[in-house]
Formats: structure tokens, C-alpha cells, sequence
């Protein structure tokens, strides 16, 4: 069945499911919850405990409502053993006459003390005949947007119960390895089994992620195998060619770039596909040794692509690569969301027509539509937002009578401790940037407390004068009630703009369109804005030479590995450069040890390896934080800590089960391609 036949799915919800990577109702199984709401017990009003959240029910009195000014509605529930009031900041005209009509009602919240016992913004409903909307359950929680928990709720347990979902794994492992089935780890995880038990709870979420990760480890295997088994082009370029095209670069190239580019070229001349990882640091050029490589690909006859984890960054690639390969005849062919369809239809055209261009896109590149006439070579900028299932898939787009695939150069954003690149990514050969082109001056690194930002305001005025050019990241788009601690970026933008001038300060963040991303982008490149106000969009590799300042708010919320790729956004140009960490009043020991860490050093491969120290393998901060993770389950670091047991039961699978190893693969990877323009 698809999303939209199920009850409460409409358009809307879809669209919203998208930007969480659900694409098909399978994808739902794997979002888990955030937290659980324990509504089975009704507690009696005298009983309850200030900060727990408990369920009450009783008689409704003293409605209160106040319509204009600062809005509320307030009511008192009163039970037989005392009372308590009910407060709302946001509601509507129609639940003040229901409240009205009401003699009793039952709500869920989180116990607050004012003057009085008090729950602010409950859930609450009517109680009628005993009944209620809010059920005496426990339910799942899982915090997406726009989306409705019941109705995620509803649609995981009807796919259970239509028993289309298979588990895949035979008996004799679920016993060795001490997992549950995966269907049986779905009920606990979704609150269907009706308990909240934390033993039961952990073993079902393991259950899970291990099947990911054998799942992942066959993959990687499945990769591996068909790039020995295929044959790609051989590809080859003039020497004195390559030193003319290298003197076209603003700096000399450094000794680790220099030796990257051989280990490629290398690679490359071989009929033997390629599937190289390159890792580098922030600044470390990264970007031009990948030129070097799409150079070569495409003076030896063939077509190159590079695809972008934004829209944002394959834009400033479509005009770095422009510069360079317009002046030899090569065409860059942009395939991106911006274009009008009768442009797209015209680079499909040519992307089927041309012998030797060079592709520049996001994900579109990759759709089936996408039809390459000689494709030799696909560099994948920021790996860990390209999985595994994109690397099977370029296995497919190959050309020829005798099918050749392309070869693949795959960058990483941001270091990885070398114990765990060879975990994760084993089966790829690895060439490091581990030195700074001579041009990039040290950043001077500032933790300051967020008390202080009014005089950050004020020195920021001074910066501005001074033709400096700033970024300000905050962790969310608009106000949230639940994070009402943490800065957005809608606020701040208009109290700057207040503050500095409207003109003269930029928004952007990754719910906006494509086109208007972009837009900011390049009017901030080009000095329209002085300030551009943002989410952590920015992280990867946005360049604007002239961006001598960058704030992150509410720092303490990020991994090192974000703080460190957003710091790199300065000290791009020759202007001395700052990074200020605000940091909240709730910040944790271990905020504060990544915060004083990023003040320490600006050694991304340092900074990797202390961050693996502070977090040990299995701790899961979130891949939204670690920056490296691309599966659905489970982070990096989990997968090295069990990665033997992963890879003994990867192997005894694909010996004794050859087909439930497909099965695995093609349930956990095969998937359409699809990313989030975060």
C-alpha cells in the first residue's frame, strides 16, 4: 500500500514524511521513537510529582479564557483528592464552548508549580460515558513535524498486522546473537506491546540496528564484489597537460594533494573500477584534487559527474568548475532543482548526446531518467550524506556495449578516526589531506556565554563598518516550545534586522526553496548582505572568501564535527578570522568538553579521534550531530563496536542463506534514491 491510502495521510503529511527520508510506508518502521507517553494509569491530583507527566481526570470549573493582549485559557480539574489547574497559550475559539458544555475531562501533561498545582499546554480531551480520546496506553512519541503520533502509530501497526513484513533473519541467529525478529522488536519499539520495560525496550532497538548493520556490511560486500567483477575506462592524461591545468589553481598544491592526485590517477588508468575515499580537513583542498580527477576523465574522452549533497553547494560547484573547464571546450552541463523544465530537458539532452562534458548536480543525477552516453568517472562530495544504496546503484549507470562503470571518488566532509574508517568503509582505498593549503591563516576560536550576546550585537556593528562579512548559525528555524532555550533563526533575523538594518542582513535555512537558498547565498558571496543569519545548511563546504566571522548559537547542541565544518566556513580569504561559541546556562560537562576542544584545536583528524574518546563506541550522540552517518538505525560508532559479530554473521549468511543475504540488502539499501536539501 502506498502512504496515501492509509486514514489521516493526506498530500500534506507526505510531503512532510519526505523530509525525514520516508518514502514508502517500509521507511515508517525505522523511525523510532523519541520518547513514550504513559497514559495507562490515572493519578490521583494529590499524588502527583512536580516534573513527572501524569494522566488526571476530573470535574471541569473556573474557565477562564482572555482573547486579546498575551492569549490564554485556563480551567481547573478538580478529582476527590485536591485540584489542578490546566493552562493553554494556544487554542481555539470552538474549545472554550466545548469546556463549556463539559462536566468532566481527563488530561496529560508535564506537573508544574506556580502559586498553585498547575500542567501547562496538556493534552487533554472530554470524557464522555467513561470514554476518552486519550487513551489509558502507552503511545509512542515521535516528534516530527506536521505529522500526526497517532497516525504514524496507526499505519506501523496495520503493516504489521497485514503480515507483509518478513523476518528475514533464520531462528538459529536470532538465539546466537540474542535479538528478538525484527517484527517482534517493532511491537515493543512502537509501544504496541503495551510495555515500557528499558531491558526489553534496549534488546529491541539492538534487535533492529543489527539487522542494519549485517545488512550494511552484505552491502558493502555486494559493492565491493561488483566493482571487481565490472570493468570501467582507462583513463589517462598528457603529464605537461596536467601541470598547465594544475598552474591554473590560485596556490601551489601541497605535498598530501599532490600525492592524492598520483594515487588517483593511478587508480584510474586501470580498467579496474575505482572506489577511492578521500579524506581531508576542512580547507584542505579537497575540492581541487577531485578537479584534478574530473581533468583527467573527461581529456581522455569521457564524461565526468560530481554530485552534491545540496543545492547550495553543487551551485558554487557548477561556478568553481565553470571558470575552469570552459576555457579547454569542456561543457558543464548543471543538473539542478533551479533549472525550468525546459532547461532540464535540455541537459538530459546533452548528458545523452555528448561524448566528453561534465555533469554537476545533487541526487537528480543519479534518477533513471538520467541517461549517460560515456560515463567514466562520478566524484561523490560529503559521503555521509551518500549511502550505500547510491553506491550500488552508480554501479548501474555505466555505458557501452561491454558495460563499464564509472569510477568513484568519494569525499569525506569531515575526518574520520582512521580506526573507524576502516571499519566502516574497509573496502575502499584511502587517500588522506592531512595538511592546509599555505594561504589559510588559524582561526581565533571564543566560547561566551549567551548573556553576553547583546554586547556581541554591539561589536558586530563595529565589524560591519569595517567591510567584515559575518555568519550567525542557530539550531532551528522558528520558536519552539519545547526548546524554548535554544535560538531560531526567524527571531534573530529580525532582531538584527531590527538592530543593523533589514537590507543588510540574509536569511536562509532548509525548508526554503531551492532557488531562494540560493539566491542568498550568492547576494552574501557578492556583499549584498553583511550578516547572513542561518541554520546549519551552511555546515559543508559553502565558500565565501570575504567571511571573516562565524557564530554559532546554542553551540553546546552540536557534534565537534559540526562545530569544527562550520568554523571552516572563515579563514577562506586573507582577513584574520573569528569563531564565537554561545553556549546556553544548561550546558552539560560534556558540552563543555567539546566546546573547550574546538577552542583548543582546528586538527580535524585531532578533534575526530578526542571526539570518539568523549562519546566511546556505541554512544549514540545522533547522526545529525556525528555528521557521518547515512543508515537508518544506527551510528558509526555502534557498528564498530560490534562490528565482529556483524561480520561473522554477514559471512555465515551469505554462505549458508545466499538469498535471504540479497533479501537483506534489498530491504535495508535498495531503495529509490532520494536525499533531504538540508
Amino acid at each position: 500500500m502506498d502512504l496515501l491510502d492509509y486514514a489521516g495521510v493526506g498530500e500534506a503529511t507526505v510531503n512532510a514524511l519526505s523530509k525525514y527520508g520516508v518514502q514508502q510506508v517500509s521507511d515508517l518502521l525505522t523511525i523510532f521513537p523519541k520518547a513514550y507517553k504513559d497514559t495507562r494509569t490515572i493519578t490521583p491530583i494529590k499524588d502527583l510529582n512536580l516534573g513527572s507527566a501524569a494522566l488526571v481526570e476530573g470535574r471541569v470549573s473556573h474557565i477562564n479564557c482572555q482573547q486579546f493582549g498575551k492569549k490564554f485559557l485556563r480551567f481547573v480539574v478538580t478529582d476527590d483528592t485536591g485540584s489542578c489547574t490546566m493552562v493553554l497559550f494556544r487554542f481555539y475559539p470552538n474549545q472554550i464552548t466545548m469546556l463549556n458544555s463539559a462536566e468532566t475531562v481527563r488530561c496529560y501533561g508535564k506537573v508544574d508549580l506556580s502559586s498553585n498545582t498547575q500542567m501547562v499546554h496538556p493534552e487533554w480531551s472530554i470524557v464522555k460515558n467513561g470514554k476518552s480520546t486519550i487513551q489509558q496506553k502507552i503511545s509512542a512519541v515521535y516528534r516530527l513535524t506536521k505529522v500526526s503520533d497517532r497516525v504514524i502509530s496507526n499505519i506501523v501497526l496495520k503493516v504489521l498486522q497485514s503480515n507483509e513484513v518478513e523476518n528475514l533473519l533464520p531462528q538459529q541467529y536470532l538465539k546466537k546473537y540474542n535479538v528478538l525478529s525484527y517484527t517482534d522488536a517493532l511491537y515493543i519499539i512502537h509501544a504496541l506491546a503495551n510495555t515500557l520495560e528499558e531491558k526489553y525496550l534496549y534488546k529491541a532497538r539492538y534487535s533492529i540496528k543489527f539487522e542494519e548493520m549485517v545488512a550494511y556490511k552484505l552491502a558493502e560486500e555486494s559493492v565491493k564484489n561488483d566493482s571487481i567483477k565490472t570493468n570501467s575506462p582507462s583513463l589517462s592524461v598528457n603529464g605537461n597537460d596536467l601541470q598547465k591545468f594544475k598552474e591554473k589553481f590560485p596556490y601551489k598544491l601541497t605535498v598530501a594533494q599532490d600525492k592524492a592526485i598520483a594515487e588517483i590517477l593511478e587508480d584510474i588508468k586501470s580498467s579496474n573500477t575505482m572506489i577511492r575515499l578521500l579524506q581531508g580537513d576542512v580547507g584542505a583542498g579537497k575540492t581541487i584534487v577531485a578537479t584534478m580527477a574530473l581533468y583527467a576523465c573527461v581529456t581522455s574522452g569521457y564524461q565526468a559527474a560530481i554530485m552534491a549533497p545540496t543545492e547550495i553547494l553543487a551551485e558554487q560547484h557548477l561556478g568553481f568548475l565553470t571558470g575552469f573547464f570552459a576555457e579547454i571546450g569542456i561543457e558543464v552541463v548543471p543538473l539542478l532543482g533551479k533549472l525550468t523544465a525546459k532547461q532540464t530537458r535540455t541537459s538530459l539532452e546533452k548528458i545523452k548526446t555528448l561524448k566528453n562534458c561534465l555533469v554537476v548536480g545533487t541526487h537528480a543525477i543519479f534518477q533513471e531518467r538520467v541517461e549517460y552516453n560515456n560515463l567514466g568517472l562520478v566524484v561523490i562530495d560529503e559521503q555521509h550524506r551518500f549511502g550505500v544504496e547510491q553506491r550500488l546503484a552508480l554501479m548501474q549507470k555505466g555505458s557501452g556495449s561491454d558495460f563499464q562503470a564509472p569510477h568513484q571518488l568519494i569525499i569525506s566532509a569531515t575526518p574520520i578516526p582512521r580506526t573507524l574508517a576502516m571499519t566502516l568503509y574497509g573496502n575502499l582505498k584511502l587517500s588522506i589531506l592531512d595538511e592546509l593549503p599555505p594561504n589559510r591563516k588559524p582561526i581565533t576560536t571564543t566560547i561566551l556565554n549567551r548573556a553576553k550576546k547583546l554586547n556581541l550585537v554591539a561589536k558586530l556593528k563595529q565589524a560591519i563598518e569595517s567591510k567584515e562579512q559575518v555568519y550567525w548559525v542557530c539550531p532551528l528555524v522558528e520558536e519552539s516550545e519545547e526548546l524554548g532555550s535554544l535560538q531560531d533563526v526567524k527571531t534573530l533575523h529580525q532582531e538584527l534586522s531590527q538592530e543593523l538594518g533589514a537590507e543588510k542582513v540574509g536569511l536562509v535555512y532548509g525548508s526554503m526553496k531551492s532557488k531562494e537558498k540560493v539566491q542568498v547565498m550568492s547576494d552574501f558571496k557578492a556583499g549584498v548582505y553583511d550578516i547572513l543569519v542561518a541554520t546549519t545548511v551552511i555546515e559543508v563546504g559553502v565558500d565565501v572568501p570575504n567571511a571573516s566571522i562565524m557564530i554559532i548559537d546554542n553551540a553546546e547542541r552540536l557534534g565537534i564535527s559540526q562545530l569544527h565544518q562550520l568554523r571552516g566556513r572563515v579563514g577562506r580569504g586573507s582577513k584574520e578570522s573569528y569563531c564565537i561559541l554561545l553556549y546556553g546556562d544548561k550546558i552539560s560537562e560534556v558540552g563543555k568538553k567539546r566546546l573547550s576542544l574546538i577552542r583548543e584545536s582546528q586538527d580535524g583528524f585531532y578533534l575526530a579521534e578526542k571526539d570518539l574518546e568523549i562519546r566511546g563506541a556505541g554512544d549514540v550522540l545522533g547522526k545529525e550531530q556525528s555528521g557521518l552517518s547515512t543508515f537508518a538505525t544506527f551510528d558509526i560508532n555502534e557498528y564498530y563496536d560490534n562490528f565482529e559479530k556483524v561480520a561473522e554473521l554477514a559471512q555465515d549468511v551469505r554462505v549458508n542463506y545466499p538469498q535471504i543475504a540479497d533479501k537483506l540488502i534489498k530491504k535495508w539499501f535498495d531503495k529509490n534514491i532520494s536525499f533531504v536539501d538540508v
